[in-house]
């Protein structure tokens, strides 16, 4: 785990002050826990949205259950995965290389040192997914929202990786990439929460996986090591999830507005 994971995870314990300040710490933790939607099966549900004329329109939304909702991330998380192996690959960014210990058992403190991370991650999805994402869908259509709340979010995490980070961090445009890496990565994350209800686990899980198979299979922009692609990790995992990030962006942004309302 690295210090930028503990960093991305403050905000939640101002978001947390906020809510107990305001009596809706109760509330909140149901919604994004899940307490209040169903585990296995969808539902419908209308919710009220407000226009920039502040005029209110029911729109239908179909609830995915939690347990559904974690397995269809985590199917995601492999193939958003997949595809930037493919793209890394097919623009010579690296080769296919895998070593002989690559079968190995890690340290059990490499796979406890997960288990924090992981829970980072979940905070950090509180804050932008179950926090920042429902506020912006309120006033703002689907893309708009996924793209203001990666956009905000992105204000305070760029600078702390360019701050914190010891790893492919060095230039100016690794903060411009970096800032359009974490908007365009943020549609899978929202496609998943919206379904889900703003249910925290599924957009943990597919962070978590992404995050941790793409450093794997891509190598990792925060420590310079390669993965199974051999290459510059900068281009294997920063520039291929760019450009992988656009079809998914454009497609979940069309599902979202067209597809979930026929």
């Amino acid at each position: 785990m690295q210090r930028i994971d503990v960093a991305k995870a403050l905000p939640l314990f101002v978001l947390l002050s906020y809510q107990s300040y305001n009596g809706m710490m109760g509330t909140f933790f149901s919604r994004s826990l899940g307490s209040e939607h169903p585990i296995w099966s969808a539902n419908s549900k209308t919710t009220t949205k407000t226009t920039t004329h502040h005029h209110h329109k029911e729109e239908p939304q179909q609830i995915i259950g939690t347990i559904p909702s974690c397995f269809i991330s985590i199917a995601i998380a492999f193939t958003v995965v997949t595809l930037r192996m493919f793209v890394a690959h097919n623009m010579k960014w690296g080769e296919f290389k895998i070593d002989e210990d690559i079968g190995d058992v890690g340290t059990i403190h490499e796979y406890l040192m997960l288990v924090p991370e992981f829970f980072c991650i979940v905070a950090e999805e509180l804050v932008v997914r179950c926090y920042l994402l429902p506020l912006m869908m309120m006033h703002y259509t689907t893309g708009q929202a996924i793209a203001l709340s990666g956009c905000i979010w992105s204000l305070y995490t760029v600078p702390m990786a360019l701050l914190l980070g010891k790893g492919d961090f060095e230039s100016t445009w690794s903060g411009h990439r970096l800032f359009l890496s974490a908007i365009l990565t943020s549609y899978p994350c929202s496609w998943v929460a919206i379904k889900a209800g703003y249910v925290c686990w599924g957009p943990s899980l597919l962070h978590f996986v992404s995050k941790t198979i793409g450093a794997f299979a891509l190598g990792s922009m925060e420590t310079k090591e390669v993965g199974i692609v051999r290459g510059e990790p900068w281009k294997t995992n920063g520039l291929s999830s760019i450009i992988a990030g656009v079809p998914f962006a454009l497609f979940t942004t069309f599902e979202l507005n067209t597809l979930s309302h026929i």
